[in-house]
């Protein structure tokens, strides 16, 4: 057993599921770098009882005599596998795959790998196809502006067309938006770009929206971004503190904006205070709530009311 935990201190292997924490069972992936010798040393020491190739857990997609038929390159998972037709996306995404044994439970995946998950509302058993532009912020693909800025026209569950607002801010291309109801506005450094932001996703994350700092220009931009979303809670990097206290009263963990006192931290901090971040970003949105799911009728009376 003092190998397995050597291998883990070191970054050798990675925890990614729990199966059986009463009987020692777990999945445990190999990184990149690990070497022949060491799984070879693995599996004499009995840490490591049985290793397995991976599929790539992926949907081939196809047309048959004018129907869309999904062919699937594994044969049992331990979860719910939905798809979609890449182009065109003519329905929601549908299930093409339910688990034959007990469906993995989050609690069994490792405490990195929880903190990245955006759950839905609804059952997987009972949904036989579910539109997560209802429920999820998403990029840009199809916006319909010519009926109303910032909504993409998909088909809900049952084939209806409606109109799903993006979740996007317009303050920057580059920001990210997890949550359709951020409690918490992340500003990155100036070397952060959205890919990086994306694979840099957190707890806090999860439930907040990511500011590239190399757009924030000016005082007024961070004002109305708050007054957007009201946050209870700033992740800031070092840089971006610097230039917040040009703008405001920058005092020991919080910052005065539009008249309101909100907690920050450092992002090198979220771990050490976890436990306040989290109480803070679980608190009920406060933020301007834009409606997330239109009818057709909806949408483009709400355009004329624009005009």
């Amino acid at each position: 057993m003092s190998v397995l935990v050597d291998a883990l201190e070191n970054k050798v292997l990675e925890i990614v599921i729990r199966l059986a924490v009463h009987r020692n069972l777990y999945w445990i992936e190999e990184y990149d770098d690990v070497s022949a010798e060491d799984l070879i040393r693995f599996e004499n020491s009995g840490c490591i009882i049985k290793r397995y190739s991976l599929p790539d857990y992926t949907s081939v997609d196809k047309f048959e005599d004018g129907k869309l038929i999904f062919t699937n390159d594994f044969t049992s998972l331990p979860f719910y596998f939905y798809a979609q037709t890449y182009w065109p996306t003519e329905e929601a995404i549908r299930k093409v795959y339910s688990p034959t044994v007990m469906p993995l439970k989050i609690d069994q995946l490792n405490h990195e790998t929880r903190d990245k998950i955006s759950t839905l509302p609804i059952r997987f058993a009972d949904s036989e196809y579910v539109q997560i532009a209802a429920y999820l912020p998403f990029d840009e693909r199809e916006v319909d502006d010519s009926v109303l800025d910032g909504y993409c026209k998909y088909p809900d569950e049952q084939g209806v067309i409606k109109y799903y607002h993006n979740g996007r801010t317009a303050f920057s291309k580059d920001a990210i938006n997890f949550s359709d109801t951020p409690t918490a506005i992340i500003i990155a450094d100036l070397k952060m770009r959205s890919y990086d932001m994306k694979e840099s996703r957190t707890f806090v994350s999860m439930l907040g929206v990511y500011i590239p700092l190399k757009d924030l220009q000016t005082k007024s931009q961070m004002e109305g971004l708050v007054k957007m979303y009201r946050p209870y809670v700033l992740i800031l990097w070092s840089e971006a503190v610097e230039r917040l206290r040009q703008w405001f009263d920058v005092m020991d963990r919080s910052i005065v904006i539009n008249g309101e006192t909100i907690k920050y931290f450092l992002n090198t901090e979220t771990e050490k205070y976890r436990n306040q971040i989290e109480q803070l970003i679980h608190l009920p949105y406060r933020g301007v709530t834009i409606p997330k799911v239109l009818s057709e009728e909806d949408a483009k009376r709400l355009r004329k009311e624009e005009k």
